[in-house]
């Protein structure tokens, strides 16, 4: 549905496309004191013309997945996916049987008060959000509900686990996947782009992996999550031996993958690599780490080493500030270096 226009006497003019594209007023002469009442006036231009063919009795979860197919070729598959998911699992339980002209701003405000305030919860507001833009531009609501605040970002502290504890996840775990994720480790890789290594990216003489690809959906893709994502990373040196050991084993060259399943000869998939982690922590006793925090230790003891969080960031492929600080959660621990700083010159 076309936005009203506001004129310059701050009133507003309803807008509307005919039969054959044109934009239209469909209330000639006509103004109106705010937008809403422009954009009724456009919703009952189209009820009339169109024969009252929106349809006001579908539910959330009906709409949700119109919107999503029709979402396919506009949006990344990353996007798609990651929207299916919060609908799936954070709007369905409220939302999926009512319907659609029934969700109203408390209904909408109960739900998210209701939930852990983490970045997830912005996430699931934004995929609702989302949702309501198309069913006002559809003419099924009159007004999108909105809650003031849900869409500030949220920067979570995270646990960094210590060297000792992911060791004892590592040694846990069959050999392959041992070498794997200590290479995941080593360079500050994301699941992804370790699953996606191909021999002809690594360079075992400087100690170094050019990521280039990544494995999304049991497929490889040169589309990476950000644009930051290319780059050379050097790897710890343990995870050069490790790399240098498993390059004996297997001597395969050029675009084959660094890391294969031993039961399949394939390519190591997302579903097998996590499996034998849960496992592993399981036995190790740390039943709460997940395969990133791995990545998050490499990037926190880096930026203790360096002191430089551009450094950092560039090391993990992070493109803003936010993301790297969400992500070592580090925000509290460079306040007290600048403190420190501040209390220095002011004593001086």
């Amino acid at each position: 549905m076309e936005q009203p226009r506001k004129l310059t006497s701050g009133r507003w003019q309803a807008r509307v496309k005919d039969a054959n594209g044109r934009r239209i007023n469909p209330t000639p002469g006509v103004t109106y004191k705010t937008k809403r009442e422009a954009q009724e006036a456009q919703i009952a231009w189209h009820e009339e013309t169109e024969g009252g063919t929106v349809d006001t009795s579908i539910t959330f979860a009906e709409y949700a997945e119109v919107v999503i197919r029709a979402r396919e070729g506009e949006a990344s598959e990353g996007t798609l996916t990651n929207e299916e998911r919060y609908i799936r699992k954070w709007l369905m339980p409220t939302f999926g049987s009512m319907r659609v002209v029934d969700i109203r701003h408390t209904t909408i405000k109960i739900w998210f008060n209701g939930l852990p305030r983490t970045s997830a919860r912005r996430s699931a507001y934004m995929a609702l959000s989302m949702v309501m833009e198309h069913a006002l531009q559809d003419g099924i609501i009159r007004v999108k509900p909105r809650v003031k605040g849900a869409t500030a970002f949220v920067t979570e502290v995270k646990r960094v686990f210590t060297a000792e504890e992911i060791w004892n996840v590592l040694d846990e775990l069959p050999e392959f996947a041992r070498v794997f994720y200590l290479v995941q480790w080593g360079g500050a890789l994301r699941i992804s782009e370790a699953l996606g290594l191909d021999w002809d990216a690594v360079d075992l003489e400087r100690g170094v992996v050019e990521v280039r690809q990544q494995l999304y959906k049991g497929k490889i893709k040169t589309d990476l999550k950000t644009k930051r994502a290319r780059r050379q990373v050097r790897l710890t040196d343990d995870a050069v031996e490790a790399l240098r050991a498993l390059r004996k084993a297997q001597p395969s060259i050029g675009a084959t993958p660094v890391f294969v399943n031993p039961s399949t000869g394939q390519r190591l998939m997302h579903g097998r690599a996590y499996d034998l982690w849960s496992m592993a922590r399981e036995k190790a006793g740390v039943p709460d780490i997940v395969p990133q925090a791995l990545r998050r230790n490499d990037l926190d003891g880096y930026r203790r080493a360096t002191g430089d969080m551009v450094k950092a960031m560039a090391r993990g492929g992070h493109s803003d500030y936010r993301s790297a600080l969400a992500y070592q959660g580090v925000e509290l621990d460079l306040d007290v270096t600048a403190l420190s700083a501040m209390k220095k010159r002011r004593t001086s």
